[in-house]
């Protein structure tokens, strides 16, 4: 009676010490790089179907209020979305070459943009359970302002601003796989709370102690 008194507990112990589900991988798994390209091309998707149709945007110079790694980032994606759009994209301090009637037929504007808001976060990275892998959740957000410029007298045409964002979760396991990618801001901070790395160990410790505790309990009774 006593050996099946200790297996019976034993089983319970080993029970609780693989209680927590194994999480599975995400398919697919959406990297950090295509969702701030997603949501920078809706942005600048939701800005260009804004401009009024009285204004004909032809040409377009792209000039970017900023520098650096991300505002390169942003800018291919927005001309990108223009390209696909049927308009000529041109980069700052060139202008296309017109012959006569072109200006009348494809004039051209400056297309300033600013990009607000590009965050990346890993707002927590956490375990469901006491023991089992780890989440992460994750949030994007695109802010762009853009500003429709006549060279020719530097007139403001057209003022827009579009928000795009998300929210979700992977698993910790496709950490590597997510942030597969050169641009710096694939990469964001990771934080994570101290308590399940002191709780887990504590608790896996003490039902190994409690299945050799009733072990010798059980052979003392014998």
């Amino acid at each position: 009676m006593a050996l099946s008194s200790f297996r019976a507990t034993a089983l319970v112990l080993l029970a609780a010490l693989t209680a927590a589900p194994v999480l599975a991988d995400d398919d697919p798994v959406v990297s950090n790089l295509e969702l701030m390209t997603r949501l920078t091309s809706e942005a600048a998707r939701e800005l260009i179907a804004s401009v009024p149709d009285n204004i004909n945007m032809g040409n377009v110079i792209l000039v970017s209020d900023g520098t650096g790694e991300e505002y390169a980032f942003v800018e291919n994606v927005i001309a990108k979305v223009l390209t696909s759009d049927g308009h000529r994209v041109y980069e700052a301090g060139t202008r296309p070459a017109t012959s006569p009637g072109d200006s009348l037929r494809d004039p051209t504007l400056q297309f300033e943009y600013q990009a607000v808001n590009f965050d990346l976060i890993y707002t927590k990275i956490y375990r469901p359970f006491l023991i089992g892998g780890k989440k992460v959740k994750r949030s994007g957000d695109v802010r762009l302002l853009v500003k429709l410029i006549d060279p020719a007298d530097r007139s403001v045409v057209w003022i827009g601003e579009a928000t795009k964002s998300a929210n979700d979760k992977f698993s910790y396991s496709r950490l590597a796989e997510v942030e597969a990618s050169t641009y710096a801001f694939t990469k964001p901070e990771q934080t994570s709370s101290s308590w399940g790395k002191i709780v887990e160990p504590v608790v896996v410790s003490g039902i190994i102690i409690g299945l050799i505790y009733l072990f010798f309990s059980n052979q003392d009774s014998n």
